[in-house]
């Protein structure tokens, strides 16, 4: 269990995160030029150095998992669904549709127990519209989930080893990791976000809707990059025998690997890109970005 405090310095007002037994970080600290308590305080400074205090809880439960609940069995409907940031579901057994819907920051693990005689990747272990609608956040998978995972995502981060018909279907945003099969249909009305597929049989090209996406294998550093850590971030959170075999060969399943981009959305990433050569970055650079892209149409 885990609180958040708040010391009234001399100074300073500080967020501490802490323990049963005590402080165990500091990481947001604001000053102020009055002292605590101040007999002179008007009515609105109290409520200033409170605005500030709730807007420094999200930077100091960033990164950190302030809440995880660990579950047994079968999660059903919607597990998952909307969680927070800083709250993690770890789940081991099974769980049906919708699970992770509307994911919201929140992290969510799904592994089967240890000990099963079958293998996790060939075995359905989430059901259908899986990530539906989500914005934010990281979803582990350690078998296979049913149709239309990632469906309208725009922003959550997923790794699953294998999905049904449809997958990243409308999907906007976020990235989706497939360490294995898919079915038919796959990236149908993808307009943003990347998705990279696991194709050991050199036939995945047969079951993308290709209108929207092009398929480019895996080289640039970027992508190498990222996509080995989140691998490895898979098997650190739900120890998948799959994800293991793949890490441990990674050079020779490298070139297996699919990457799937919109054609809109490569389009964006290159001008975003040279305009940040100009010398705008960020949220500035995405603006231009747009316009520009709007202009050629």
């Amino acid at each position: 269990m885990y609180y958040i405090g708040i010391d009234l310095g001399t100074s300073a007002v500080k967020l501490l995160l802490m323990d049963e037994t005590g402080r165990i970080d500091n990481i947001v600290s604001r000053e102020y030029g009055i002292a605590f308590p101040h007999p002179g305080w008007s009515e609105q400074e109290p409520a200033d150095w409170w605005d500030a205090v709730c807007d420094g809880i999200p930077a100091l439960l960033q990164g950190f998992d302030a809440s995880l609940v660990r579950g047994i069995g079968a999660g059903g409907q919607s597990f998952g669904a909307f969680i927070p940031k800083g709250l993690t579901l770890s789940l081991t057994g099974d769980c049906n549709d919708y699970m992770g819907k509307g994911l919201s920051g929140g992290k969510i693990v799904v592994r089967p127990p240890q000990g099963i005689p079958f293998k996790p990747e060939e075995n359905i272990i989430t059901g259908n519209v899986a990530l539906y609608g989500a914005t934010s956040g990281k979803a582990f998978v350690s078998g296979v989930a049913g149709e239309r995972f990632a469906v309208r995502n725009s922003g959550a981060t997923a790794v699953v080893e294998g999905v049904g018909d449809h997958g990243c279907e409308y999907m906007t945003g976020g990235t989706v990791v497939v360490l294995g099969q898919t079915g038919k249909n796959f990236a149908a009305g993808m307009t943003g976000g990347i998705a990279y597929v696991l194709d050991e049989n050199w036939d995945f090209y047969q079951r993308v809707n290709k209108e929207t996406v092009s398929l480019e294998p895996v080289e640039h550093k970027y992508d190498v990059a990222t996509l080995k850590e989140l691998i490895r971030e898979h098997v650190e959170a739900t120890g998948s025998p799959r994800g293991k075999e793949i890490l441990d060969n990674f050079s020779e399943f490298l070139p297996k690997f699919k990457k799937v981009l919109p054609y809109d959305y490569d389009r964006m990433l290159r001008v975003i890109a040279s305009v940040e050569e100009r010398g705008l970055d960020g949220e500035q650079a995405q603006i231009e970005a747009f316009y520009t892209v709007q202009k050629k149409k």
